[in-house]
């Protein structure tokens, strides 16, 4: 950040300090205090593979909530703001609002800062410049894995009732756009390295482009499937029908499907290598699942929370599953949600195996107590302790 800022221009104050620790003789030597304009909320280490990368030398990236960018090229140490950069001498600063930093894995030098309006701002050489492009607001990005220059972005296009997200390619790092496909809910590049794969393939949730206009905003919809194409979308193949969404939990992917007779109804399928084949996933009951979220995956077996009913709102039940993330056992009942529906359950970092769970007492009666003329609910909370235990299927 320039020497003479105007602090003027800071309503909201905050310090933001680093811990660095440098390889001088295991000291950890700690930055000073830098001033930021609001709270931090994302931060990107960049890992340095270039050939003339000093020992230790990391770029770092920070996002504050007013959407202002940081950089450092010292582990921290030294921090420069990003928007004098970004932003021309005609323009206002909340014009180089930032939404979103996305770095490559193909090449540590690319970014996109995608902004809230038309703009994004694209550099490749880690920030020491950017240059400003727009093609209309931009609702997702996503970086190749292995072709820096290669970028898919979704883009609203035609008009209520009939308006739909189209998918877009660049090929020279956003420097021109093509169309692949229309009405496409989510996307995702697809791992080149799989054996029946290449750097083309591209999955995602797409609708029947001769699928009447949808007349409400229904959560699942019949006419939409997930699909694989390897020469983007010239042509493509239905992986899961009627698979409405997806999540990427390498090396799973899940693929929530829904039951064209019953519209609240959904089946998990699941792939344990990289999406070249798909089993639908077993549960021990007999039950109607309506909703999914896979709540840890990074231990081998998988996690998932499953509502079964409109009684789910409050609790859900979560389920532990084998070695290929298909089947599963109850693990919790009765865990409790948070205000975004999802279950209180938490691995314990540096414990291998070992989770802690925020569970309800279901049997006990509840206790009303009127507050205010509003009533509330009390019920037993107990706080359990699991261990992960390797099942065969």
């Amino acid at each position: 950040m320039r020497a003479n800022m105007n602090l003027g221009r800071l309503s909201i104050l905050s310090y933001f300090l680093l811990f660095s620790c440098l390889a001088n003789g295991g000291k950890i030597t700690t930055s000073r205090p830098f001033l930021i304009d609001s709270q931090v909320t994302d931060m990107q280490w960049v890992n340095s593979t270039l050939k003339d990368a000093k020992p230790n030398a990391k770029t770092v990236f920070v996002r504050s909530a007013r959407g202002s960018i940081y950089r450092s090229v010292d582990d921290g140490m030294n921090w420069v703001s990003q928007r004098d950069k970004m932003v021309s001498t005609d323009e206002e600063q909340y014009q180089t609002r930032i939404q979103q930093m996305i770095f490559s894995h193909a090449d540590p030098k690319y970014a996109v800062m995608k902004g809230y309006g038309e703009s994004n701002w694209f550099t490749k050489n880690q920030g020491e410049t950017y240059t400003k492009r727009e093609f209309g607001i931009m609702n997702e990005i996503k970086l190749h894995p292995s072709q820096a220059e290669w970028i898919l972005a979704s883009k609203y296009e035609g008009s209520f009732p009939d308006r739909y997200l189209s998918l877009f390619l660049s090929v020279d790092f956003g420097q021109s756009w093509k169309k692949i496909v229309s009405r496409v809910f989510q996307f995702e590049w697809a791992d080149p390295k799989i054996k029946g794969f290449n750097e083309k393939t591209i999955f995602a949730c797409v609708r029947k482009q001769d699928a009447p206009a949808k007349k409400n905003f229904a959560e699942w919809d019949p006419n939409v499937d997930f699909v694989i194409s390897h020469d983007f979308f010239k042509n493509s193949d239905i992986v899961v029908p009627h698979g409405n969404r997806f999540a990427l939990h390498r090396p799973y992917w899940f693929v929530a499907a829904m039951n064209p007779e019953e519209e609240l109804e959904v089946k998990l399928h699941v792939s344990a290598d990289g999406g070249k084949m798909f089993k639908t996933a077993q549960f021990p009951y007999q039950l109607s699942e309506r909703s999914y979220r896979v709540v840890d995956s990074k231990e081998g077996s998988v996690f998932v929370q499953v509502s079964h009913s409109s009684r789910d709102r409050q609790f859900a039940n979560v389920y532990m599953s084998g070695p290929e993330g298909s089947s599963y056992t109850l693990s919790l009942r009765a865990v409790v949600k948070d205000y975004r529906g999802l279950s209180d359950f938490e691995r314990i970092n540096g414990v291998d195996g070992v989770y802690i769970a925020n569970v309800a007492d279901t049997s006990v009666e509840p206790e009303l107590k009127l507050f205010g003329g509003l009533q509330s609910v009390f019920l037993n909370l107990n706080v359990v302790l699991t261990h992960k235990i390797n099942l065969t299927f």
